[in-house]
């Protein structure tokens, strides 16, 4: 290649390029390979419950308790309160995907069914089936 000639159209070819004697002036450092221990990282993962551990956490041994929501009964209530889907949504404090998983009668966690309950004025326990 002679250089008016240009790499993808659009890249001035240099003679320079792929010579490993390019000075760089200190700016370039090279890489170096580190052996890093995770050992102790992989156990507090598996200590959190995340990702199917066996403390607390939302993996699949998970120690925080679930329930479901008495649907009927807060839509009824949602009617007498002249509370709209989204009004109660806001009024709980929860995020969209928490909510909605509650109030399709999926298992969430208790402290869901808690927050809707109070967001409806009642008393703690008494929103869970």
């Amino acid at each position: 290649m002679n250089n008016n000639q240009t790499i993808y159209g659009a890249l001035p070819y240099h003679a320079c390029t792929g010579e490993p004697s390019i000075k760089t002036k200190g700016a370039y450092k090279e890489g170096m390979s580190v052996l890093v221990d995770t050992s102790r990282l992989r156990d507090e993962v598996a200590s959190t419950g995340r990702f199917g551990g066996k403390g607390v956490g939302r993996g699949s041994g998970s120690t925080i308790p679930t329930g479901q929501v008495k649907v009927a009964k807060a839509v009824c209530l949602m009617k007498k309160l002249e509370l709209s889907h989204r009004d109660l949504y806001r009024k709980t404090g929860l995020s969209n995907t928490a909510f909605d998983n509650a109030m399709l009668g999926k298992n969430v966690w208790i402290t869901t069914i808690d927050k809707i309950g109070f967001a409806l004025g009642l008393k703690e326990g008494e929103l869970r089936k």
